[in-house]
Order: structure tokens, then C-alpha cells, then sequence
């Protein structure tokens, strides 16, 4: 399974199958930019997480990034079920 999201159409997208409510390990890449840097992150959460837990934790790794550079024009991620 495969969940996307991109900042400039601020959808979620999801592709495969998955169980509802089956908590899975992820594997997630996000890409955040502004006009002074760019950056892409890869990380994996050591624990299981639901789609919905996602979007939060992703979140937390873009307000660093935010902190770090300042605001984020163009953001998107993609988390793949491991």
C-alpha cells in the first residue's frame, strides 16, 4: 500500500489495499521547499501507525524543517507500507 500527498492539491491519495483500522510499518519520504533550501527527508517510525497517525507525525518533521528555513511553499510525501 501506498499513501500520497501533495501541497498543491492537499490530497491524500491512497493506492493498493489495505485492511481499515490494521496498524502497518511505513517508510516515508518528504520533500519540502521554499525559496532558501530544499530538502528531502527518509525515515522509517519504529512502530506500527495507522493512516491517520501519518499526516501528524509527518507534520513534526515538517515544522522542523520550517523552524530551520522558514515557511514551506512546496511540500509533498509518500509513505509506502513495509
Amino acid at each position: 500500500m501506498q499513501v500520497t500527498w501533495n501541497s498543491k492539491t492537499n490530497k491524500t491519495i491512497m493506492t493498493g489495499r489495505h485492511k481499515g483500522g490494521t496498524p502497518r510499518l511505513w517508510s516515508v519520504s518528504v520533500r519540502v521547499a521554499n525559496s532558501e533550501a530544499k530538502e528531502t527527508m527518509l525515515f522509517r517510525p519504529k512502530q506500527k501507525m495507522l493512516v491517520s497517525d501519518l499526516e501528524p507525525f509527518i507534520g513534526e518533521h515538517m515544522a522542523e524543517f520550517e523552524r530551520s528555513h522558514g515557511e514551506i511553499t512546496e511540500a509533498s510525501w509518500i509513505a509506502n507500507a513495509r
